[in-house]
């Protein structure tokens, strides 16, 4: 009698809110209200700001804003009796578990009766961390499951020209539509497979959605068109494998292949394993209604930021660290949300799983959808939900590297994380001192996240016994002494400061750094150092970066290629020689190094190679020969020289060849670019590349009578070089340039020949007597 009065009220309010719903409408509105828990408007009432994420996590279509508008204008101003203490009326529960509207409200209930307290770890079990196995099942929609299981007879489909494609054909647009030809039932399963394949290409995302949900898979929101797209039509090939290789392909995926399956069980492991994915148990769950409304809950987590999300977890009595990590915080909250609409027996056997305490939980009958018939029962259930709620402490714990199963107990753990958490609130200066203290590389102490992550392993491992120690350095591979072994505080010490140091290899190694190739931690530690200072650099900076390198910014490389050459160069040059010689040889061939320098120099010369390698073909690409040049500084100088040159006018270029002794005045402006542009390479070559261009061009390599420096070296070669060009010049005008012995004595010369021209007679008898030439009086 009481529950019909509380129904007729919500009809009521219902009715008055929107006038026009028939009365079909009201009575379907009311039914998916009472599915998530809500029978009257007071119920109505209390859970009136979260009632649309309620609808949505049950699977319902939400109210529309005009909708809520009405309703609440409606609603009871005043709600008696207690919010969050059940109603003992016997009602039927949701998906045969608790409210739904309970995973978005923490409802606080009786601490008397319950006796659970967040750190009261009395009677819990240490158990190792499991997740439920997945189990062989048959298909739970029974219409998907006849149309897989049937197999239709093969009919010749008329008048149909793809179904008569020759073998050759079929292969080739198999392969092209990336379909295992050999491993479907027939050809005929072929032609259906390539036309489904087609009309997926013409679905948008929401249609893919609800083609992935048909056949019972999980379809992660996270995915893109494209990426959702692959799983639908893998979906859709395995539907038509072979049996046998579609429980090859289950077994290659470790899922549990039973003899004798049929092809819609097959189909509904990998169904069940999409969703256990994303981390959503659906074979613990009431219905796939229920894990999909969790699905779309868990949409609306990853759309929230921090505040929101803690917020969230507060309100579900979720346990919280001081500064809640987001990526960590999700996976709690989807756990409590599935716990919520797991049914009783399904939370004992979690509980279970995690070692909580159970004996005083009576066992009650499980399966299908139940009746609260007592008080008992209901505080039985939020005492189970309350203890896996609890049992997230072990997460946190993890995530903060403390083990339960190594410390024996969950009191030493719940102690050790408070020391942890302590560490948040202590002063940075004093964190860094315990950092050092640890015997540790300096390089990362202004790195927060990196200092408290290794203080906080050297507490977790000075709280282990002695014995648990040992294992974990056995297990790590960290060397112990005999001395070490003694139990005394020294020894122990020792060996906590091995395993931090072996835990910071461990987590270089982990970032990509080659720390077997380093020769030691300082040196790792550098790279690290330096790999953090670019995460976050500016394009400034990376710019000023790039160009002290040589690496040119404007290769056309994305800003991460830019970034993942600069983390290459801060790796090779912690390297040691031996190693640099060997990256070398692993791609280009035996290093080349000049032995008369001193190991620095030496070292620098490789890493350049290195560089080289990496950036040559953007400078070939512009005429400029780096490899030749040998670093990639010096390709870089000749590229600005060349942008210069670019940038003059015809006079200018002409003004400078005169300098250089080169005769230009006959040239045009894209003539005389090419010859500055040949002469700016040569200067820019080392002494040996002069040397084979000077082979290459037939010219006769200077041999210098005495020592003489390598720039020196450099310019006979280049004055050799640019004899040859000039000769023909200078020999149509009788100037013996070789004989001259550079072209810039050539161009004085020839100067001085041009001013002769200009003189007047009188000039010309002046000048023959400066220098005592006679002169006959018939001379011209």
């Amino acid at each position: 009698f009481g529950s019909s009065l509380m129904a007729d009220d919500l009809r009521t309010l219902l009715k008055e809110a929107k006038p026009g719903w028939s009365a079909q409408d009201l009575s379907a509105v009311q039914r998916k209200l009472t599915k998530i828990g809500i029978q009257s408007a007071k119920e109505l009432s209390e859970s009136f700001s979260q009632l649309n994420e309620l609808l949505s996590a049950a699977g319902f279509l939400k109210f529309s804003n005009d909708t809520l508008e009405e309703l609440k204008l409606r609603l009871p101003s005043k709600v008696e009796g207690l919010r969050g203490v059940p109603s003992l009326t016997n009602r039927k529960m949701g998906f045969g578990g608790p409210s739904p509207h309970r995973v978005f409200q923490h409802h606080q209930p009786n601490v008397a009766n319950l006796e659970v307290k967040t750190f009261d770890w009395k009677d819990w079990e240490v158990k190792p961390p499991s997740t439920p196995p997945l189990l062989a099942r048959p298909c739970v929609m029974a219409s998907y499951a006849a149309e897989l299981d049937e197999h239709p007879e093969e009919e010749e489909e008329e008048e149909d020209p793809e179904a008569h494609l020759s073998e050759d054909d079929m292969m080739k647009l198999c392969v092209a539509k990336k379909i295992p030809l050999l491993q479907l039932e027939s050809s005929r399963r072929a032609m259906l497979v390539i036309r489904q394949l087609d009309l997926l290409d013409k679905m948008s995302i929401s249609a893919l959605r609800t083609e992935y949900k048909k056949r019972g898979f999980a379809p992660d929101f996270k995915l893109r068109r494209e990426q959702l797209l692959a799983h639908v039509k893998d979906v859709v090939i395995r539907e038509n494998l072979k049996l046998e290789d579609l429980q090859n392909l289950c077994r290659q995926q470790q899922l549990p292949v039973e003899e004798g399956m049929p092809r819609s069980s097959l189909m509904q492991l990998l169904a069940d394993d999409s969703w256990s994915v994303v981390g959503i148990p659906v074979q613990q769950l009431p219905s796939l209604v229920v894990a999909h409304g969790i699905l779309d809950s868990v949409a609306t987590l990853h759309s929230k930021q921090l505040p929101e999300l803690v917020a969230n977890a507060k309100r579900m009595g979720i346990p919280l660290e001081h500064k809640p990590d987001r990526e960590e915080l999700l996976p709690r909250i989807v756990k409590a949300m599935v716990w919520k609409q797991m049914d009783d027996a399904a939370l004992r056997v979690e509980c279970e799983r995690c070692g909580a305490p159970l004996d005083d939980i009576p066992r009650h009958a499980s399966g299908g959808v139940k009746l609260l018939v007592n008080n008992g029962c209901k505080l039985g259930r939020q005492k189970m939900e309350q203890l896996l709620l609890q049992s997230l402490w072990l997460d946190i714990w993890k995530a903060n590297g403390i083990f339960v199963q190594s410390l024996g107990n969950h009191e030493t753990a719940a102690k050790l994380f408070t020391e942890v958490e302590a560490l948040h609130s202590e002063d940075m200066a004093q964190v860094q001192e315990r950092y050092r203290a640890l015997d540790l590389p300096v390089g990362q102490l202004d790195d927060h996240k990196w200092v408290m992550q290794r203080v906080s392993e050297s507490l977790f491992w000075e709280a282990l016994p002695l014995s648990e120690l040992l294992e974990e350095c056995e297990m790590r591979g960290v060397s112990v002494s005999d001395r070490e072994r003694q139990a005394d505080e020294d020894a122990r010490r020792s060996i906590v400061r091995k395993l931090v140091k072996e835990s910071c290899l461990r987590a270089w190694v982990k970032m990509g750094i080659p720390v077997s190739r380093l020769g030691d931690a300082q040196a790792a530690a550098l790279v690290a150092e330096e790999w953090r200072s670019l995460a976050n650099i500016t394009s400034a900076d990376l710019k000023i970066k790039c160009e002290l390198h040589g690496v040119p910014v404007d290769a056309g490389l994305e800003r991460h290629d830019l970034l993942q050459l600069l983390k290459d160069v801060a790796v090779w040059e912690s390297m040691p020689i031996h190693e640099l010689k060997l990256e070398i040889a692993k791609n280009t061939g035996p290093a080349i190094c000049d032995r008369g320098l001193d190991e620095f120099r030496q070292h620098c010369q490789l890493v350049e190679q290195l560089l080289l390698r990496r950036c040559a073909e953007f400078y070939e690409g512009k005429g400029i020969p780096a490899r030749r040049l040998g670093s990639l500084k010096a390709a870089a100088n000749l590229a600005k020289e060349l942008a210069e040159l670019d940038r003059q006018d015809s006079a200018s270029l002409k003004s400078e060849c005169r300098r250089l002794g080169v005769p230009a005045d006959h040239l045009r402006q894209q003539e005389l670019l090419e010859l500055h542009r040949e002469i700016s390479v040569w200067r820019a070559l080392p002494a040996a590349e002069l040397r084979l261009e000077c082979r290459a061009k037939s010219v006769a390599c200077p041999q210098p009578q005495s020592l003489i420096t390598e720039d020196e070296l450099k310019e006979l070669l280049v004055d050799a070089l640019l004899i040859e060009k000039c000769e023909a010049w200078y020999e149509r005008r009788g100037l013996p340039v070789r004989k001259l012995g550079s072209v810039k004595a050539a161009m004085k010369v020839a100067e001085k020949w041009e001013q002769l021209d200009s003189l007047s007679e009188g000039g010309l008898l002046f000048k023959a007597s400066a220098f005592s030439i006679h002169v006959d009086k018939d001379c011209k």
